[in-house]
């Protein structure tokens, strides 16, 4: 894991077809589970994406996707950082492909409590501006 650095971390993309394939083969997907990936791409911190569902057991997708990131556009960190799995309802995941982009931007912020969290936009809007759509850190997952 060379140059890797925490300061910063970049923005990520998640590619829109990886999410339709991942919902016809984990048809029954609740929420998204967003976990950190360390030294993937570039000795970047990222993220790799994971199903969950509970019906007809509880369980994780045996699979995950990388997210790819944009380390020219990077986001500088507060310190300290607490980093943990980020979650997102499959309804809110719905909602942001139905635009037809070609794929999900997440930028990483954080909050006064240090949690790691990520405003999730629709195609790349090109700012890290707030979304109406956050991920919610898990634990405690109740905090944005």
């Amino acid at each position: 894991m060379q140059n890797l650095s925490l300061h910063s971390l970049p923005w990520l993309t998640y590619d829109v077809r990886l999410i339709k394939e991942r919902l016809i083969n984990f048809p029954e997907t609740e929420y998204f589970v967003f976990s950190p990936y360390l030294g993937g791409h570039h000795g970047s911190v990222g993220l790799v994406a994971f199903s969950y569902q509970r019906t007809p057991s509880p369980v994780y997708s045996s699979t995950f996707d990388i997210l790819t990131p944009d380390n020219a556009r990077r986001v500088e960190l507060p310190q300290p950082v607490i980093m943990g799995n980020n979650v997102l309802p499959v309804t809110t995941i719905k909602k942001l492909i139905e635009a037809n982009s070609v794929a999900l931007t997440f930028v990483p912020a954080v909050r006064d409590n240090k949690y790691l969290y990520y405003n999730v936009q629709a195609g790349d809007l090109g700012s890290p501006s707030e979304s109406d759509y956050k991920t919610n850190p898990c634990p405690p997952a109740t905090i944005i």
